[in-house]
């Protein structure tokens, strides 16, 4: 379980963002907003690299002063999954390049995607994929689309478990 620290300050605002990409506009807005959030989340299709590791640097170039000066969450969305052409691995870039909180070390196996219907047939368990984390009063539960969440299922028991921490 997740117990909130008492030595940092807590985020008393956060601000959230999806589908981001390349731009500096998210950034900049988070920075400058006042007043500023005390925590910034990224949840989801973060840069729109797309198996292209140079846009996942130059999104890295563009967000580092949000991830300098605020405290800083990041969640893969459908534009992450870059399923590794090799073996078949998915959300490599996603991994690579961030660490969130871990409930346990990180499953992952070869996959495949339909694109048509975003049919997705992969697992990435653990890791950065969910987790939670408390900021003041407010305990964050970030949960992954592409994990299973079916009774019996890993992202399921842990969601259960870290709700159970929550709410005792």
């Amino acid at each position: 379980c997740v117990e909130p620290s008492g030595g940092a300050p807590a985020a008393s605002r956060a601000a959230a963002r999806r589908s981001s990409g390349v731009s500096n506009m998210t950034c900049s807005e988070m920075v400058a907003h006042a007043p500023r959030p005390g925590l910034a989340m990224f949840v989801g299709d973060l840069s729109y690299a797309d198996c292209d590791a140079p846009r996942w640097d130059r999104w890295a170039r563009l967000t580092e002063r949000c991830f300098a000066v605020l405290p800083t969450m990041v969640l893969p969305g459908n534009h992450e999954i870059e399923l590794e052409r090799h073996t078949g691995e998915a959300f490599r870039g996603y991994r690579a390049r961030y660490r969130m909180p871990q409930a346990f070390a990180e499953r992952t196996a070869p996959g495949t995607i339909d694109w048509s219907d975003y049919d997705a047939n992969l697992t990435y368990d653990g890791g950065a994929s969910y987790y939670g984390f408390a900021s003041g009063p407010v305990h964050f539960v970030v949960l992954n689309t592409y994990a299973d969440a079916a009774r019996g299922a890993l992202q399921r028991a842990w969601l259960e478990h870290e709700l159970s921490c929550v709410y005792d």
